[in-house]
């Protein structure tokens, strides 16, 4: 409704009813057909009830046999600009997730498809849009989908997010390369990691720590200590990074409060502690394995060879990449409480 405030927007509510056979247990009588559709004009009656004066709003009932084919046909109908379908609710820290709705429309509407984050629906119709994202690739109708989100982003004064999906959607790329591009793009939906990713990690480690253990049986302790060093490293500064990056949301609700500020502050505190202790240890000859460079120990030689051609890696990336530095491709804060995006 927010998008339907711009100046000159119509907002078409639709609600599709299944079209198709009927299933085993459906009753035949033409009594549950009437009550079906009173039923589906009594919703529609009630979402009109919900839009605030002001908002030129028409509703229509359609019927097909899913919602991935009775929504485009009805935007093809009512020669729509825009599919607008909520996301799901199972988004992590209020982060996007998309459903099976919203998966199919997107990979089946001839017109751009708009996601509504979750909590949109108890938004005030006045708040602003603090944010608009639109996907890009090189697949027929990407540059309408760039147009749309261009105007889109204009008429509700929002900043513009690009997301690239050139990785899979580059021409010439086989039907190998894609599926193995599609792989690595998957994120589980009960942990919300990406699963192909982390099984071949794991599986490249497996085999380096087991040559290292025929290899040198002293070489393989130290790295493995050097290892935690890094992860203890790694993990202290994410823990930090979500402090800072959620630091608009810390008080939102009590929730947010421990998830976003108490228990990342807490964890990469400790962490960092457990990294200096062990920098400090490192140092020691008698440290690990024994083994020393330069009258170091190896496994701070190690850990600290690692940190440096990290921190030369990031310079040679901020020349490459300014963009990423700059905060132009990922926002440098989460959005406020309020500031939803599209």
């Amino acid at each position: 409704m927010r998008l339907a405030r711009a100046p000159g927007a119509e907002l078409d509510v639709v609600l599709v009813l299944n079209a198709g056979d009927r299933a085993t247990l459906t009753p035949a009588d033409p009594g549950y057909d009437r009550l079906l559709l009173e039923t589906a004009e009594a919703w529609l009656a009630e979402a009109l009830t919900l839009v605030p004066a002001g908002i030129s709003v028409h509703t229509h009932l359609e019927h097909a046999d899913s919602l991935t084919q009775g929504l485009p046909a009805a935007a093809a109908r009512l020669q729509a600009n825009l599919i607008v379908v909520g996301a799901a609710t199972h988004g992590l820290l209020g982060r996007f997730a998309i459903g099976s709705v919203a998966n199919g429309l997107l990979h089946s509407a001839h017109v751009p498809v708009a996601l509504a984050p979750e909590g949109s629906r108890v938004m005030g119709t006045d708040e602003p849009i603090g944010r608009v994202t639109c996907a890009v690739g090189t697949k027929p109708g990407a540059d309408g989908l760039l147009a749309a989100g261009i105007r889109l982003a204009r008429t509700v004064d929002a900043p513009l997010r690009l997301v690239s999906l050139v990785a899979i959607d580059r021409p010439g790329a086989d039907a190998q390369t894609i599926q193995l591009a599609t792989d690595h793009a998957k994120v589980s939906p009960r942990f919300f990691n990406p699963g192909y990713a982390t099984i071949a990690s794991a599986v490249v480690a497996a085999g380096f720590y087991t040559i290292m253990r025929f290899v040198s049986e002293d070489v393989l302790w130290d790295t493995i200590t050097t290892l935690g060093m890094m992860i203890c490293f790694y993990y202290s500064l994410t823990a930090f990074a979500c402090v800072w990056y959620f630091r608009r949301q810390w008080f939102v609700t009590v929730r947010n409060a421990f998830f976003t500020f108490v228990f990342p502050l807490i964890g990469g505190i400790i962490l960092a502690v457990l990294l200096c202790t062990t920098l400090v240890d490192s140092m020691d000859l008698n440290y690990g394995s024994g083994s020393e460079i330069f009258g170091l120990g190896l496994v701070f030689v190690l850990g600290m060879a690692i940190l440096l051609i990290g921190v030369v890696i990031m310079i040679v990336q901020a020349w490459v990449r300014p963009a990423f530095f700059r905060g132009e491709t990922l926002s440098l804060a989460a959005p406020r409480c309020g500031e939803h995006e599209e």
